[in-house]
């Protein structure tokens, strides 16, 4: 588990610049390019009160808003999920997964961008600067 979590880690706090490669900063002397956030200036609220299903949706429709989305060809991570076989399913699991739990979240998250995204995104791109 302390293995997942650094590399975690280093996939939100990198050791290197992630346009050049060279170790950095939190602004890369190389190309110049801010990579890193200053953690003191981070504003992100809870994400829309979600159970599991829509949870990814949310994150992307952030990036893409901050345009701040990287995609890495070379990064593969293996999603072991009793949908993808990868592992039997168990009561957590089933209910995270239920038509129920899927409707309730994708009901939420409809409902958090109509009524709360236009104003929670402002604050957030006030926060980084955007």
């Amino acid at each position: 588990m302390k293995e997942i979590y650094l590399g975690m880690k280093h996939l939100v706090y990198p050791i290197f610049c992630v346009i050049c490669s060279k170790p950095g900063s939190k602004i890369c002397l190389s190309c110049n390019s801010p990579w890193m956030l200053p953690s003191k200036k981070a504003y992100i609220k809870d994400p829309p009160k979600l159970v599991h299903l829509y949870m990814d949706n949310y994150w992307m429709i952030l990036g893409k808003e901050l345009n701040s989305l990287w995609y890495f060809d070379k990064v593969i991570i293996e999603h072991l999920h009793p949908v993808a076989g990868k592992v039997g399913w168990d009561e957590q699991y089933r209910e995270a997964n239920s038509n129920e739990v899927a409707d309730a979240d994708r009901i939420e998250l409809g409902r958090y961008l109509e009524e709360e995204w236009k104003d929670e995104l402002a604050k957030i791109k006030a926060a980084v600067g955007l």
